[in-house]
């Protein structure tokens, strides 16, 4: 019996986690040696970038077009979020390792995307599993295709 395939809220929380490893990964000291922290911070601007622009194109259209009024709350209240996320992304990519400013940026970065993860999958994520229960393979299959091409392009 194969294993039933990946739904679109079950690939976005693979992504929420591996950021969250990388957070960990940080706090546990990787901040100490400056090319560990280049690769961590350039590591977790790089999962982010794909993570937002697979959220844009894909997921939160298909919530505003086919899911319930609470969650197109949701959604629009996690693009002011990414936008916010996506600032500070763009401001980490361009500071050098030793920076006295890149700490702050990065716990700031960790908040937000910490609070992000969080509304989403206690909030949107259940209600879009309940209003859009039938597209969320198909959502998975294009979120899947979206992220290897990005993957290819951004590497």
């Amino acid at each position: 019996m194969s294993a039933m395939p990946m739904s679109a809220t079950q690939l976005l929380k693979q992504d929420h986690d591996q950021v969250k490893s990388l957070f960990h990964e940080y706090e546990a000291g990787g901040w100490r040696d400056p090319q560990e922290k280049q690769r961590i911070v350039q590591q977790v601007c790089w999962e982010l970038q794909i993570h937002s622009q697979l959220e844009k194109e894909i997921f939160y259209p298909a919530i505003q077009s086919g899911g319930n009024e609470r969650a197109r709350e949701l959604v629009a209240h996690g693009l002011e979020e990414h936008r916010m996320i996506d600032d500070l992304v763009h401001q980490l990519k361009q500071m050098e390792p030793q920076s006295l400013d890149i700490d702050g940026r990065m716990r700031m970065l960790m908040q937000y995307v910490n609070d992000h993860v969080q509304e989403e999958e206690q909030e949107l994520f259940p209600q879009v599993e309940q209003s859009l229960a039938s597209r969320l393979p198909q959502l998975a299959q294009e979120l899947q295709q979206r992220k290897q091409q990005l993957m290819a392009s951004v590497r």
